[in-house]
């Protein structure tokens, strides 16, 4: 695949000149779902394309696939995150990094969904990160026009505490308003991590504890679901095959169908358990212990 995109490249200019700055293009497919009570399985896949083209210094590349952008570039653990009304169409489009620093970045995808008609959208990305001592903070915030919603914005706030050679601790903020939104969707997430160093792409540990919550503000405020999970991620064979288990219970607030007569009120936990498989094609190195600093790692 690299080959391919010298050739595509080489009509921007000379290919040899900013050989040693190629970002490489990689794939990464996940295929899975959720066994949940009565032996339900819910069956969930992603999977995603990226091409840098480095000729143009790396500001310009392509992708392709399943996820929901912002989610794909900001929790890289996303995998059962998505809406359940959400239709996971195949998405392509082009990234324009427009300003990239140390600390600060500034992109806008230009993409469509492949449904019927189309749906084109513009989404402009702006990240920065500051760190102090043992803390990392990342504030992330989107604007983006959809052809057929509108605009909408999302705010994101990611808070890291290094514990240590092995442990993290990470809060996850989100809030979300939009045309088809109930005001706005909150989320906010609490997850403690064992770190793991033989993964490029994806989550970058061996377990985590996690506890999450999700809320809507209209009409009145008020808490959706709540999660505690415990994840296990494993590389096996080959450093690219990835296996991913995780123990699961969930409170949900019930509703009431179109012809049902009662009123909302909260589930026991329901227990169930994630099932993975991660398959990721990629040129390099995998991470070594001794080169892993989530406070400096360029991302």
């Amino acid at each position: 695949m690299t080959d391919k995109i010298f050739q595509f490249n080489s009509w921007f200019g000379d290919v040899d000149t900013l050989e040693a700055e190629i970002e490489k293009p990689w794939i990464r497919v996940r295929l899975g779902g959720e066994l949940k009570e009565k032996w339900k399985f819910e069956f969930k896949n992603r999977f995603r394309v990226v091409i840098p083209l480095p000729l143009l210094e790396n500001r310009l590349g392509t992708y392709i696939g399943s996820d929901a952008d912002d989610e794909f570039e900001d929790d890289q653990d996303y995998f059962d995150r998505e809406k359940e009304d959400s239709d996971n169409n195949i998405t392509a489009g082009l990234n324009y990094k427009i300003r990239k620093t140390e600390n600060l970045q500034f992109s806008t995808k230009f993409g469509v969904q492949f449904k019927i008609p189309p749906v084109f959208y513009v989404k402009p990305r702006l990240e920065y990160v500051y760190t102090t001592g043992r803390w990392l903070f990342k504030p992330i915030q989107y604007v983006y026009y959809y052809t057929d919603d509108g605009f909408g914005e999302t705010t994101k706030l990611e808070i890291n505490r290094f514990l240590g050679s092995r442990f993290l601790l990470r809060s996850y903020s989100k809030a979300t308003y939009s045309n088809d939104s109930e005001g706005v969707d909150l989320s906010q997430e609490f997850n403690l991590q064992y770190l793991n160093f033989d993964v490029r792409h994806g989550a970058d540990y061996a377990a985590s504890l996690e506890w999450e919550s999700s809320a809507h503000t209209w009409p009145s405020f008020k808490c959706d679901e709540h999660k505690l999970t415990l994840r296990f991620y494993r590389s096996i064979w080959r450093s690219w095959f990835r296996v991913g288990l995780g123990p699961r219970l969930t409170w949900k607030r019930e509703k009431p169908g179109d012809d049902e007569d009662f009123s909302e009120y909260w589930d026991n936990a329901s227990p169930s358990l994630l099932l993975f498989v991660e398959i990721l094609f990629e040129e390099g190195d995998s991470f070594s212990s001794d080169k892993y600093n989530p406070f400096t790692r360029k991302r």
